[in-house]
């Protein structure tokens, strides 16, 4: 005869692991929207398409590729007191008819800074760093070997180059490799070749937020 504790046992224990596992799928199941997101990082959200985002930053090289540019899922706002906004980018390729409706896409993180600076961009080797290359911007190598054989970084103004890419900002990209980076006038810019990734937002703004405080304090300096 089976004894009632064990059966009582058995029933409880069922019921648990029926509940986690319920409780486990459903939390899968469960997609995080754009608003809640925005609630999360205090942040003002429009899920709309809209093309007044990329005239006021219409000089990162990653917003002048193609035509038809449009941005959606944009969140804007203070985020640990600096001023960013994320968007999705797409756009039609140059090769691209008319009648053709089929977007690329990128995605953006973008954080003000207080003062300008020069242009530098850091890519990753491959076919984004060849075509900056064929604008006319020239490689500047690092004492990383690792570092110069990972990532291509450019600009006009070398020794801004080597201040931004210090010894702990090579060390955190080492660690990051897929991130693309572009500095221009007030803006830092992290970019991604692929569609907003909502679960990934928070994570992804505060690695713009570390790049940023891996900026030398004397950069800023008057």
């Amino acid at each position: 005869m089976t004894d009632p504790n064990i059966t009582s046992f058995v029933f409880v224990a069922f019921f648990i692991i029926l509940l986690y596992v319920y409780g486990t799928y459903h939390k899968r199941k469960h997609k995080l929207t754009g608003e809640e997101v925005a609630v999360k990082l205090g942040l003002s959200f429009s899920p709309d398409i809209t093309k007044k985002i990329q005239p006021k930053l219409k000089f990162i090289n990653r917003l002048q590729y193609g035509k038809n540019h449009q941005a959606q899922k944009v969140f804007r706002g203070r985020y640990q007191q600096e001023n960013v906004v994320i968007f999705d980018f797409c756009y039609l390729s140059d090769l691209a008819t008319p009648k053709d409706n089929i977007h690329d896409q990128f995605c953006f993180f973008t954080l003000s800074l207080p003062r300008s600076f020069p242009e530098v961009t850091i890519y990753k080797e491959g076919l984004v760093s060849k075509m900056v290359q064929l604008a006319g911007k020239n490689d500047i190598d690092f004492e990383s070997h690792e570092f110069s054989r990972k990532f291509r970084v450019r600009s006009d103004d070398p020794k801004f180059a080597y201040d931004f890419c210090n010894a702990l900002m090579i060390d955190y990209l080492l660690e990051n490799t897929d991130l693309s980076i572009e500095i221009d006038r007030n803006i830092l810019c992290v970019s991604f070749n692929k569609p907003l990734d909502l679960e990934t937002v928070e994570f992804n703004l505060k690695r713009l937020l570390k790049i940023r405080s891996l900026m030398p304090d004397y950069l800023f300096d008057s």
